[in-house]
């Protein structure tokens, strides 16, 4: 069990908010509405009445009552952000048990929110495999009004495990399908009408208060009040007061409105200046101590003031269990500020501004800013958001931040320019593009104006900042040499000292560089942003660039050693305790795509699984969309074609629900590198018809991809010579960048071609080559994927003398591999068991095959690296043989001789 006052994962998370308002010593326990709470199980209990009916006081006091454990949760406005909901809700269930949502942390602390439905699912499978009964109580609920927290608790309530039960208190019906709750039993409902007070509840009460009465006058005042317990609290502090109780009550006339205002007036005005002033000032506090009450009352004695008023049960309510913290009844604050406003309004802006000071000093800049705002002091509130803007994005509290410098007059932005730099940046980050150029334009015109009156080094941060977005948005559209030109503008004003912005900027270079190709240009730039982004503690884009390193190194070097450095990285963030991080993501991804090419496809998904739930936490879809792509293949190459296409799709939706392309992959190229592995060479050849096979100058590595899977298909519809031109225009490009794994791909790809046309001069030497690189850089799963046209090649030339014996051991290596799965799935007969006059030859058993199961005459060249006339020519030989002038004839035939038992 977690203490309650263990400190949260979270450092904004305010503690007072994961505690219920403590109970009164006295209270009346309403044993009628525990049975109805304790009546038929229930995914939902919905407490939902106007402010002062005892909402609270009657869960609590059910809970205390029944001995239930529970996760209380006092939600504000604050809690609309999804990020901070969540983040309160993973840090009040860990009250009940730490280790429930401890795996979502990492993830509510990257750089993107995950999404309802992988949060809300983490949750509930860690609160089945809990199997202790938990009630999540959200007190408070109306002051949610975000439509995708009402989504992620109508998923919870959906899917709610069976020893959980969600407890919502709120003054207005949430939305959520009540309706349909309701008639399948799942609800149990306490409205207004149930939590009024009855003559008999009344009695108790006021007994509990030490208060005596006749039942003639409980029964005037729980008629007067309607059953209302703030009414009756109100008169319970006014009785204690007054020496005329038949006076007073009979005097006690009116709607609940005006019985409120006039209570009110009674219990102030018996209360002295000093508690008056001290009411009237602390009003406006959403929860105090004695500190801030002492700052703003300018020197009250507050602790004393303060259990003075807890002796007296003047509507104050304990927030925790040192009571040290408190709040007033929502009424009566709201009564209190109705009061201060009548009397002191010129008080009212210079209250707030010592409590937005007084939060300032303690680092809890959501309350500062939100009191500033709360009079409308916009420039205060600017000042926090253009001082601690970076916070929020460094917590990725984006939509914090956006709403709250939504809030202010434009007119006061051209005095905080930094403001729409921190927009522009959350905007990036969010991929909301179509607002981020309008926001850095604008921010751009601000900042130049400024300059001509003031050049000022705070002004030059700023612009350095937005030219930094700009490239980064660049390159996310795809306009490569556009953001490499700009990132090496920025690159040139960026003081040595601003380690985060040259880290970043070098991060945009090095991810620039891999996309041209440039492997070797991107790991010299990938090394900078390292000791920059590293020695900030920039640990997200730290961990991102030591996996695309190994990606690089997989390239220029060799997969062992690129499996090194990333098994590195991996101890790296092991102690760093970073390996919980989304950001760790990459490093699985990189690590399970380098196994998949060394053919150790079972190991590799293990990582990329551990990849895609790292992705899921974080949100993050780049690391996700790239790690299902590869399980696809494995899953493909197992013949699984389901789970491979499952994979796919899943990749598929994560891209088309991003507005910009942010991936390296490109789903249409990834999805034929599926239809290859899958055989779907209908699908491949109706791509190529859409796309100009060619290699442009501005060659990136997509085209590269895209030239490679057209060689192959040429190289399977027996068009070498198309295949050998693009083979000589690749090579240039990738001769020009060193693309080492792309060049031995390109040796055996040229070999396969040449034998295919019957020039085998310079074959073996190619081959030679190809292997020897291949070996040495330890790739087999890329080589595997060519089939039958390399099984065909290697099994001609194993025995060629020019073959060297490092490339002879590789080929038998990868012709024993090849061998199982190009078997063939029919049996040869011998020649003495066949019963013809002239017995079929093993190939022409193979094509005898082939035509049984309906597969065309060009399909049967492909399968056997075969010209088309060399197929006609075995199918006359084997027709002549079995007397036969059909294909269906010739396997009718075969059958019956038994030549054929497939």
């Amino acid at each position: 069990m977690k203490s309650k006052e263990q400190p949260s994962a979270f450092p904004d998370v305010i503690a007072t908010k994961l505690h219920p308002p403590q109970s009164r010593r006295s209270i009346v326990h309403r044993q009628r509405l525990f049975d109805k709470l304790n009546g038929a199980p229930a995914k939902l209990i919905l407490v939902a009445a106007p402010a002062g009916f005892g909402k609270s006081t009657l869960i609590i006091d059910w809970l205390h009552e029944n001995k239930k454990t529970y996760a209380w949760l006092s939600l504000e406005e604050t809690e609309n952000d999804q990020r901070r909901f969540y983040q309160y809700i993973v840090t009040t269930l860990q009250t009940v048990n730490a280790s429930l949502g401890d795996k979502l942390v990492p993830a509510l602390q990257g750089s993107s929110v995950p999404s309802s439905e992988t949060i809300i699912t983490h949750l509930i499978n860690d609160i089945y495999e809990y199997g202790g009964s938990i009630k999540l109580v959200l007190d408070d609920y109306y002051f949610i009004e975000e439509r995708g927290i009402h989504h992620a608790v109508n998923f919870l309530i959906e899917h709610l495990p069976p020893n959980m039960q969600l407890v919502i208190s709120t003054r207005v019906d949430p939305l959520l399908p009540l309706h349909r709750m309701r008639a399948r039993g799942e609800l149990i409902e306490i409205r207004e009408r149930d939590l009024r007070f009855t003559p008999e509840e009344a009695s108790g009460f006021f007994e509990s208060m030490h208060i005596r009465l006749s039942p003639d006058d409980i029964n005037q005042l729980a008629t007067r009040t309607e059953g209302w317990i703030a009414g009756l609290q109100l008169a319970a502090v006014s009785l204690n007061e007054t020496r005329d109780v038949k006076k007073f009550i009979d005097s006690f006339t009116g709607s609940s409105r005006y019985v409120l205002d006039y209570l009110v007036e009674e219990v102030l005005n018996r209360q002295s200046k000093e508690i008056q002033m001290f009411l009237l000032q602390t009003s406006i506090l959403k929860r105090f101590n004695a500190d801030i009450c002492n700052m703003i009352t300018g020197g009250m004695n507050a602790q004393k003031i303060i259990e003075q008023l807890e002796r007296s049960n003047l509507f104050l309510i304990p927030l925790d269990e040192r009571r040290e913290w408190f709040r007033y009844h929502h009424l009566f604050s709201e009564l209190l500020q109705y009061r201060l406003r009548q009397l002191y309004p010129g008080l009212i802006e210079e209250l707030h501004h010592n409590a937005s000071l007084w939060f300032e000093e303690r680092n809890t800049i959501n309350e500062a800013i939100d009191y500033a705002l709360r009079v409308k002091n916009f420039e205060r509130a600017a000042y926090l958001l253009d001082r601690y803007g970076v916070e929020y994005l460094s917590r990725s509290e984006l939509s914090t931040l956006i709403n709250y410098e939504q809030k202010l007059p434009e007119s006061l932005v051209s005095r905080f320019p930094q403001l729409l730099v921190t927009k522009a940046w959350a905007l990036m980050l969010m991929h909301r593009t179509d607002e981020i150029d309008t926001t850095i334009d604008a921010a751009e015109q601000i900042i130049n104006s400024a300059r001509n009156e003031d050049a000022d080094e705070k002004l030059e941060q700023a612009q350095i900042h937005l030219a930094t977005i700009r490239a980064f948005v660049l390159r996310l559209r795809g306009n490569l040499t556009a953001s490499l030109e700009a990132s090496n503008k920025v690159l040139e004003r960026i003081p040595a000292d601003q380690k985060m912005v040259r880290g970043l900027i070098h991060f945009n270079i090095g991810r620039i560089y891999m996309k041209q190709g440039y492997a070797d240009e991107a790991i010299r730039i990938f090394e900078r942003a390292y000791d920059d982004n590293y020695e900030v503690k920039n640990y997200y884009v730290t961990m991102a660039i030591l996996a695309h390193a190994g990606f690089l190194y997989s390239i220029t070097h060799s997969l062992p050693y690129a499996c090194k450095k990333l098994e590195d990285a991996l101890r790296f963030t092991e102690r760093q305790n970073l390996d919980s991080l989304p950001a760790a993501g990459y490093i699985y991804y990189q690590l399970g795509r380098v196994l998949y090419h060394r053919n150790k496809l079972e190991d590799a998904l293990d990582l990329l699984d551990r990849a895609i739930r790292l992705g899921e936490l974080g949100g993050e879809p780049d690391i996700l969309c790239n790690a299902l792509l590869v399980s696809s293949w494995i899953y493909a190459i197992k013949g699984e074609y389901d789970n491979a296409l499952e994979k796919f799709s899943r990749a598929e939706m994560i891209k088309q629900n991003n507005p910009i392309p942010v991936f390296e992959a490109d789903l249409m190229t990834e999805r034929i590198a599926l239809a290859f592995l899958m055989k779907e060479y209908d699908r491949v050849k109706r791509w190529i018809d859409t796309i100009e096979p060619a290699v442009p100058v501005e060659f990136t590595v997509l085209e590269e991809t895209q030239s490679l899977l057209v060689i192959r298909f040429f190289i399977h519809d027996n068009e070498f010579h198309k295949a050998l031109r693009l083979i000589e225009k690749l090579r240039t490009r990738a001769t020009e960048r060193q693309r080492r794994h792309t060049l031995f791909q390109l040796d055996i790809l040229e070999a396969i071609s040449l034998w295919g046309i019957g020039n085998k001069e310079g074959v073996v030497q190619l081959l030679n080559h190809g292997l020897q690189q291949a070996s040495e850089m330890g790739y087999i799963r890329v080589l595997l994927n060519l089939g039958a046209p390399l099984h065909n090649v290697l099994s001609s030339i194993l025995h060629d003398k020019a073959l060297s014996e490092t490339s002879r051991n590789f080929a038998l290596d990868l012709l024993q591999i090849l061998t199982r799965r190009l078997e063939p799935r029919y049996t040869s007969i011998p020649k003495y068991k066949q019963h013809l006059i002239e017995p079929l030859t093993d190939r022409e058993q193979e094509v005898l095959y082939y035509i049984s199961q309906d597969y065309s005459n060009k399909e049967i060249a492909g399968k056997l690296f075969v010209s088309l006339d060399t197929v006609k020519t075995h199918l006359k030989n084997l027709y002549g043989k079995l007397g036969v002038n059909s294909r269906q004839d010739a396997v009718k035939k075969a059958r019956e001789m038994e030549v054929l038992t497939n």
